[in-house]
């Protein structure tokens, strides 16, 4: 697992952007999801295997979304790549959620009927008409490059055969939503700093935009969550290590001055590695004209001992 792949999970464990995702994902950004009606749920739920044992399954982020007196689930999962599971695992997830909700009717029905002091009736334990599951919202937050190639539904990864069409409406579909991080439309939708790192996220094959990006106002300010998940996915690791100079008198983070710092760096090495290939050069012209070894071209433009095993590999690659 990446280091951003673990740095999404505790960035969507906030409320305000785990709703500011789901609100622009889903609903074009209409604020259906209250980070303040939001409570984190445990990632662990169970399912039963045959014989009967329980087996843990792990989604990333699961949020219980309070409605009243009632409340539905929600959950994230994360993807650097693409999966042609997807389908099969949201289905698993879910079915396991759904079992257990299940399981707690159940369970609240031989409690009550305990307390009557009524005998266990299981059939009458079970689920009845006047009984509702909560129903359990999945989306996929796709974060790799490029677009999501993978299935949108189960029925991607059948293999109907020949009578395809006359069972296609009796096939029971399970389509599965998927997000995009890449989706200009969906940075649009923000209401939160999310914007600036799902902008961020747009224009990482892009590093003259990404840099653009970087030195806006827009990035001079941002909460510390926000600029630390910006700094592991840009690669700005000045910011990871020194993160207490870059904040600002407001509380917040300036990334433009840890991006004016890297490209500073970058501009140095740069230099360096011109200064290098010029080097490289002149040995390479006095090796040919003089007839010189490589030792022996070195004593001649007097290059430093502790320079030499590093200028003899490159030679070496050149060749």
């Amino acid at each position: 697992m990446g280091r951003f792949d673990e740095a999404t999970y505790g960035y969507f464990s906030r409320p305000e952007y785990f709703a500011d995702l789901i609100n622009a994902g889903c609903f074009g950004g209409k604020r259906v999801v209250d980070p303040g009606e939001l409570e984190e749920m445990p990632a662990r739920t169970q399912e039963r295997t045959d014989e009967g044992d329980a087996r843990s399954l792990y989604r990333d982020v699961r949020m219980k979304l309070h409605r009243g007196t009632s409340f539905v689930l929600l959950a994230v999962e994360n993807q650097s790549e693409v999966d042609w599971e997807m389908p099969l695992r949201i289905l698993r997830y879910n079915a396991a959620d759904y079992q257990r909700q299940l399981e707690e009717i159940h369970e609240d029905k031989r409690r009550r009927r305990e307390e009557k002091g009524l005998r266990r009736n299981r059939l009458k334990e079970k689920l009845g008409k006047g009984d509702r599951l909560r129903p359990i919202y999945v989306v996929c937050f796709y974060h790799g490059t490029g677009e999501w190639t993978g299935p949108s539904s189960l029925s991607d990864l059948m293999d109907f055969g020949e009578d395809a069409e006359d069972w296609k409406g009796c096939f029971a579909d399970y389509p599965i939503t998927v997000i995009n991080a890449e989706d200009r439309r969906l940075a649009g939708n923000c209401r939160t700093q999310l914007r600036q790192l799902l902008e961020v996220m747009g224009a990482r094959r892009d590093k003259k935009r990404l840099y653009g990006l970087l030195a806006s106002d827009e990035y001079g300010n941002l909460d510390q969550a926000t600029a630390r998940i910006i700094a592991v996915m840009a690669n700005v690791p000045e910011f990871l290590e020194r993160e207490e100079e870059y904040k600002n008198a407001e509380g917040g983070y300036n990334m433009c001055q840890a991006m004016d710092e890297l490209r500073a760096d970058f501009k140095e090495e740069g230099r360096a590695e011109g200064r290098e290939q010029t080097m490289l050069g002149d040995l390479k012209n006095l090796m040919t004209s003089m007839k010189w070894s490589l030792e022996q071209a070195m004593n001649a433009l007097m290059i430093p001992e502790e320079s030499r095993g590093k200028i003899k590999l490159l030679m070496h690659e050149r060749q």
